[in-house]
């Protein structure tokens, strides 16, 4: 979920509120449908716009909630939680940037295998991960072998998922590119 706001909160839970500027309401209820929406797996990106000056430790604070903090960051700034533009020069280009950097973080590197057709059993030895980046051509991700997921894929949910490691995780999360899961072909392995 991405909420983009200019400002602090002026209607609270179920649209209670006069929506006037001067009329701010409490963030913390808003902050913990944050945390809660977490907790059913939804991650809640938070983007303050001019405007939002005043609201950014809460703001901040609504993006840890929501499992989207920024490395480093902190409640009382400078480098804050959120996506905070309230001194971005040319938002139209700002916001481009950050949307595009929030769909590389959103980017799931866990994929659930799906269930085997008819009541078929899934061969763990005959699954391979598929890579297309933007614009390139196909290319095969190698399974990682062994405990340690430095480079490729591994296995993981006891063998019901497939996770991705380290450096491809984050290839794949920066390209908007897509991944396919191919099965019936025996394990490429490094």
């Amino acid at each position: 979920m991405v909420l983009i706001t200019d400002g602090i909160p002026t209607y609270s839970l179920g649209c209670v509120g006069t929506g006037q500027q001067d009329d701010a309401v409490d963030p913390g209820p808003l902050v913990t449908e944050a945390g809660s929406a977490l907790s059913e797996g939804i991650r809640t990106f938070v983007i303050g716009s001019p405007g939002s000056e005043s609201a950014r430790e809460s703001l901040s604070r609504m993006a840890e909630a929501g499992g989207t903090a920024r490395d480093g960051c902190s409640h009382s700034g400078p480098n804050y939680c959120h996506f905070d533009m309230t001194q971005e020069r040319d938002l139209a280009a700002g916001l481009a940037t950050t949307l595009k950097a929030i769909t590389g973080l959103a980017l799931s590197c866990r994929y659930d295998i799906p269930q085997p057709p008819n009541g078929s059993l899934l061969d763990p030895g005959k699954v391979n991960v598929l890579f297309t980046p933007q614009g390139g051509a196909e290319e095969l991700i190698l399974q990682s072998p062994g405990q340690s997921c430095s480079d490729g894929w591994q296995y993981s949910a006891g063998s019901s998922q497939i996770q991705l490691c380290g450096p491809t995780c984050d290839r794949v999360r920066s390209s908007n590119g897509g991944l396919t899961l191919e099965f019936g072909c025996a394990t490429q392995v490094r």
